[in-house]
């Protein structure tokens, strides 16, 4: 049975390139059921629970990572961009973010739950205004996956979770923006980089079982 963890991640990238980017659509011979079963064998093959990030306060699973691989490929083929993100590039997004959720705990950042509905609620108005055929097939497939109905969706453990992430993120940001510590010269994305950098010895990535994901 296809894993539910991580299939929300899916549908905040997808929002996020359609509604930032008004990207446009284009699902040729794709289809949501196609990706879902090859998904799925993918994880039948490997051991779903093996550690292929293993650090001193966060760990990666080889699940976790096919999970966003295949969630970031499905975004790219929505919209009919070339993927040509190399796994090695995944895995450091993967462990980027992880860490400046880490960081974000580290100096006392913290969201009430009502930021967090309110979040969910502001996606999902955002999500019915500009709905497609297309995306509306992908926000079904994504519920019946978590076993919800559609208008259950949005506020699904698991997904309030995921966007309580994301919060506290853009919390963090606007926090380290005022203190300018985030400006011209130091992006999100460089800052991010560094605190990898600056925590390589925390972490251990195991590249032979990256390699075999990769095959």
């Amino acid at each position: 049975m296809l894993k539910q963890k991580g299939i929300y991640l899916l549908l905040i990238a997808v929002i996020g390139l359609l509604l930032v980017f008004s990207l446009i659509l284009r699902f040729s011979d794709f289809r949501m059921s196609n990706f879902f079963g090859e998904k799925e064998e993918e994880l039948e093959v490997i051991d779903s629970n093996a550690i292929l990030v293993e650090g001193e306060d966060f760990n990666v699973t080889a699940e976790e990572f096919l999970d966003y691989k295949e969630n970031l490929c499905l975004v790219h083929q929505l919209n009919s961009i070339k993927m040509d993100i190399s796994d090695e590039e995944i895995l450091n997004r993967i462990i980027e973010n992880k860490l400046l959720l880490q960081f974000a705990d580290e100096q006392g950042v913290t969201v009430a739950e009502s930021d967090v509905l309110n979040y969910a609620e502001q996606t999902k108005e955002a999500f019915e205004k500009d709905v497609s055929p297309e995306l509306s097939e992908l926000y079904i497939s994504l519920a019946e996956e978590l076993d919800v109905s559609p208008e259950e969706y949005f506020t699904h453990p698991e997904v309030l979770q995921q966007y309580e992430e994301v919060v506290k993120a853009n919390k963090l940001i606007e926090i380290m923006t005022l203190n300018g510590e985030i400006n011209e010269s130091v992006s999100i994305e460089q800052f991010k980089s560094n605190l990898k950098d600056e925590k390589a010895n925390t972490f251990e990535v195991r590249q032979g079982m990256l390699d075999q994901l990769a095959e």
